[in-house]
């Protein structure tokens, strides 16, 4: 009966200690894939800021109307980050925002370049995003 009862004993032993491991080599991987996407997205942020200068330098901009574009874009961002934080909006109320703060990024970003410009502009980063979103795409579940 002794030797009976050491025997179960070892072997859920043993099914514990692999299971633990088990566990430890998933979470591993769970790291992995995270650090690999958060790469990913980095490449993507620096490849969209770079094909924007692109787009901008081939439609004609100027150094000047270059930088006015940017800071219309960046601080169309920060107050997107603010609105989506706000958590006393309702999903309605940001959404609400969110398309005022949109519309208004892009009527500063038409009067910084010139609305022939910005037409121009919205074909080329198109054509673009398809790229954009292709090298993230693999680490989106």
């Amino acid at each position: 009966m002794k030797k009976i009862f050491i025997t179960i004993l070892s072997v859920c032993v043993l099914a514990f200690a692999a299971t633990a491991q088990t566990a430890e080599v998933s979470m591993d991987a769970v790291k992995a894939n995270k650090a690999a996407e958060k790469e990913a997205k980095a490449k993507q942020k620096a490849l969209q800021n770079e094909n924007i200068e692109k787009a901008l330098k081939q439609v004609g901009a100027s150094d000047t109307e270059i930088a006015a574009f940017k800071k219309a874009l960046q601080e169309a961002s920060a107050k997107s980050n603010e609105i989506k934080k706000n958590e006393a909006l309702s999903a309605d109320d940001k959404e609400a925002q969110l398309k005022a703060n949109m519309e208004a990024k892009n009527a500063k970003c038409r009067e910084a370049i010139g609305e022939a410009k910005y037409k121009e502009f919205n074909k080329i980063r198109k054509e673009q995003k398809i790229a954009e979103e292709a090298l993230v795409a693999p680490y989106k579940q």
